[in-house]
């Protein structure tokens, strides 16, 4: 799983940054929460696992973006935010990976899910 991660993280990095360049964020009210990152990020890990290339397209990342109430920057920015926590980061990683291994232990059980 670790892998998947690492992929995930590399394409949330490598997105575009936009016209005005990379943001700084100086304060945490500017930054989504632990909660809403790890939502977002497991619903998109989600989806990924369900396909065999691993790889959402756009309009599918959008779609659950949208529905996380989130947007590509907002991700970026977390991770920018908090990337030199390790230990915060480790944990962050941690849970999201349970989750995943949460969801993908029930698809096993019960295919039809």
């Amino acid at each position: 799983m670790s892998r998947n991660i690492a992929i995930f993280i590399l394409m949330i990095l490598s997105l575009p940054q936009g016209a005005c360049g990379k943001n700084d964020h100086t304060e945490a009210e500017d930054i989504i929460d632990r909660d809403t990152f790890i939502k977002a990020y497991v619903d998109l890990r989600s989806v990924a696992l369900r396909k065999t290339s691993l790889i959402i397209n756009a309009t599918e990342r959008d779609s659950i973006l949208s529905l996380n109430n989130v947007t590509e920057e907002d991700l970026r920015s977390f991770l920018d935010f908090y990337n030199s926590e390790s230990e915060f980061m480790r944990d962050l990683w941690n849970d999201a990976d349970a989750q995943i291994s949460l969801i993908i232990q029930t698809a096993e059980e019960d295919p039809e899910r």
